[in-house]
């Protein structure tokens, strides 16, 4: 799990910063709260060390609410990386989730491949299938 692979390279527990260590205890709560609230503070700390964890929440929480703010944070880092995982994030089952992944690959990138909220569910396919294109061809030359 990639929340615990940010604490394995330290050398022992108390090599891990108590404050990091407690918001990804956080990001394993059950409560969605709880879990909204660590990305809260990883935003916040602005990290590109934290942008694996980010995405495993974006990719992987059972709450699309929590995975929708997790691509919003993503937003917020001009990263290769970030933009790799927002577009995996196109294919999430919820229509919100998506359409922050896509308003945040349109911030990092410059593009816009004109996704609409009231776009049908074919036009919205079309869009994640611009992205992944241009992904696919342009992805090793982005930044």
């Amino acid at each position: 799990m990639v929340i615990r692979s940010m604490t394995k390279g330290a050398k022992s527990a108390e090599t891990v910063d108590p404050e990091l260590q407690g918001i990804l205890d956080k990001l394993g709560s059950a409560e969605a709260g709880q879990r909204f609230a660590a990305l809260v503070e990883l935003g916040r700390r602005g990290d590109v060390e934290h942008l694996p964890v980010i995405a495993e929440v974006l990719l992987d929480d059972e709450d699309f609410v929590v995975r929708e703010f997790a691509a919003n944070v993503l937003g917020t880092y001009d990263s290769k990386q970030a933009v790799g995982f927002l577009v995996r994030a196109l294919r999430d089952s919820a229509p919100s989730v998506v359409f922050a992944a896509d308003e945040a690959l349109q911030r990092i990138t410059r593009k816009d491949f004109g996704m609409k909220q009231r776009s049908s569910s074919s036009a919205r396919a079309e869009v994640v299938r611009r992205w992944e294109s241009w992904w696919e061809k342009s992805g090793d030359d982005f930044r």
